[in-house]
Parts: C-alpha cells; structure tokens; sequence
C-alpha cells in the first residue's frame, strides 16, 4: 500500500476513532445527532477492530478531547516530539497501548478540521520517515 512515499511490504488502513463504519457523507459532512447516533457503537467497533487487528502502530490525527475515549490501558508515559520544525511548530506525541496480548505504539498528531490538516503533503511524508525511524519500521 502506498501512503505519502514508497510501496511497503507492510500494509495500512484507515479508520474513525468514532466508528470504523465508512460514511457518506464524510464524518465532518454529518450532523451532530448522526455523528453522537454512530458513536454509541462506533467506538466499541474500532477498539474490537483494534484489538483484533493488534497493529503495531496507531497513528491517530483527531481532535484532542477525543484521546480520551480510548480505552486500552496505556503502558508508558507520552512522549513529545517536534516533527515540522516553524514558526508554531507541529508536535506528535507517541505512546505505548496494550491491545490484546502485544503492545502497540500510539502516535498522535492534533488535527484541527481534518488529520494532519496543518501540515503539507511534504511535511506529512517527513512526519511518516521520523516515525519510522522512532521505531525503527
């Protein structure tokens, strides 16, 4: 799968903290009410997804209140770093989560309107290489 550089042999998905259900519209097209509706099995779904899939790695880019709903118990405190270097720097914040039997790395990006909607393709890509450096990928 290919995700801002070179093919992996690894692969990769994407889904809502809130429900791993595809929507259309887009999450942020729906209303309050359809998107509070989605959520009271949605989050369960995505910690089951979650827990059944046992990633490696968790990059998740949403609004920070929504850190709060995971619910895996966390095995190291968060640590910060400074990933696009500017006037407001953009920080990532990584994790240790126990999913299951394993652990996995939990890399969170804020996102204002959309993930990573801050920064460029560019820096995304940059982003992406210092993550796999961190955890040697």
């Amino acid at each position: 799968m290919l995700y801002y550089g070179e093919p992996q042999e690894s692969t990769a998905i994407h889904t809502d903290i809130c429900s791993p259900i595809a929507t259309d519209p887009t999450w942020s097209g729906l209303s309050k009410t359809e998107r509070q509706s989605l959520e009271v099995d949605g989050i369960r779904l995505w910690h089951d997804l979650i827990e059944c899939l046992q990633p490696d790695v968790v990059i998740i880019s949403v609004a920070k209140e929504h850190l709060e709903k995971i619910n895996f118990q966390c095995l190291s405190p968060w640590q910060k770093h400074e990933v696009v270097a500017r006037q407001n720097p953009f920080s990532i914040k990584m994790c240790q989560l126990k999913v299951g039997l394993t652990k996995s790395t939990l890399i969170f990006g804020q996102a204002p309107q959309q993930p990573f909607g801050t920064v460029s393709s560019v820096d995304k890509k940059s982003i992406g290489k210092y993550i796999a450096e961190c955890l040697a990928i």
